[in-house]
């Protein structure tokens, strides 16, 4: 297979990639007044796929769209659709329509005629146009309100209007430019889930552009994950989660605890890695190491195990709660071990529910959820 499209941080191409990309990036540079917006990035987002690029504000991710959109074009590099290069193709002549966070629509026309209104500029006939627009209404759940103005509408109500607006269309691809960021969190939640349901059922290729970790799990087939104008991993939601190729990866995509340990000794094709409060784990082999030289090592908080301390029976580390933190379905518990402080994430049910500040804990670190890096990733 093609090594553009290929995960620079070890995740697996997506299934179908055989096929021809939607999109494709190879490549692709872009400076402005000498500031890197992107520094070489090449993904591939295959046809029908829900890919989102995460990223923190400034890493690059807006820049992209603008260039697969063709608002911008790259300094270096080329971007491809449908399996052609892009360069020469206009921004209205590309199989691309973009929702952004700002609704952009015409206060002078109702909700119909904004939908509508690229297929009026198109020249396509009054009938066609209204059968067209009722179906992308029905498609966001709008039905019944054409005839509405956009001050008249909810704020959920004029992000359905835009999405409907780029959907009658019929792009190969739609572009969403952290569409529902304005929008308060229940209502930012029900429109993840129809987003979702909305692209399985019409089959395009989405790209969501964000920098909210949730929305991109939660929505995606696959996420690309951005820093410093460059993609650092890609892969499906739960290897990128559970697998994170870097320290920033692993800490961008949800909390995680993380110390820098001492390489003690190699045992066969594994490292003997001394963590800061005391104990050996072991590190795989892979890791580019020297004894005496030092490794990150990371645990998300809902994979630390905690048990009431109870004397004569330690089988872990032990450490006193420092706070507990309720969070509706669960708890976060702070835990103090020497001079380190670790969180970890437990449910409301059973003993667990109890803990106190004050209370002594044993813990334990499963050593299948552990994470290892080499120091600067």
């Amino acid at each position: 297979m093609d090594a553009r499209l290929r995960d620079p941080g070890g995740g697996e191409p997506a299934q179908g990639s055989a096929e021809v990309p939607s999109v494709e990036l190879r490549d692709v540079h872009r400076a402005f007044e000498g500031a890197v917006a992107l520094a070489g990035v090449s993904l591939a987002v295959q046809s029908a796929e829900f890919f989102s690029i995460l990223g923190p504000s400034g890493c690059g991710k807006s820049t992209l769209l603008r260039l697969i959109a063709g608002l911008d074009l790259p300094d270096r590099g080329e971007v491809w659709l449908r399996g052609k290069p892009a360069a020469a193709v206009p921004a209205h002549r590309r199989p691309v329509n973009t929702v952004f966070q700002s609704y952009a629509l015409f206060p002078h026309l109702n909700v119909a005629d904004n939908i509508g209104f690229g297929l009026r500029m198109r020249g396509v006939d009054r009938v066609t146009r209204a059968r067209q627009v009722a179906e992308a209404m029905d498609w966001v759940r709008l039905a019944g309100v054409g005839g509405r103005w956009p001050d008249e509408l909810s704020g959920g109500q004029r992000q359905r209007v835009a999405l409907a607006r780029a959907l009658v269309n019929r792009p190969e691809v739609l572009l969403l430019d952290e569409p529902l960021a304005a929008l308060d969190r229940q209502l930012r939640l029900e429109l993840q889930s129809e987003l979702r349901a909305l692209q399985r059922r019409t089959r395009i290729t989405f790209i969501l552009v964000t920098h909210d970790q949730e929305e991109a799990l939660s929505l995606s087939d696959r996420v690309a994950v951005m820093r410093a104008g460059r993609v650092v991993q890609w892969g499906d939601p739960v290897s990128l989660y559970d697998r994170p190729r870097t320290r920033f990866v692993a800490e961008f995509l949800g909390a995680c605890n993380v110390w820098t340990a001492r390489v003690k000794a190699q045992e066969g094709r594994e490292w003997l890695v001394e963590l800061p409060f005391g104990g050996l784990v072991v590190a795989p082999g892979e890791l580019t190491c020297t004894t005496g030289g030092q490794v990150e090592v990371g645990i998300r908080p809902e994979h630390l195990e905690l048990r009431r301390a109870a004397r004569g029976t330690a089988s872990g580390w032990q450490g006193k709660v420092e706070s507990v933190r309720f969070e509706g379905a669960g708890l976060e518990v702070s835990i103090r071990l020497g001079e380190w402080s670790l969180r970890a994430r437990c449910g409301r049910a059973g003993e667990e529910s109890a803990w106190r500040e004050g209370d002594c804990v044993e813990l334990s670190l499963p050593r299948e959820h552990l994470l290892f890096w080499e120091v600067g990733g």
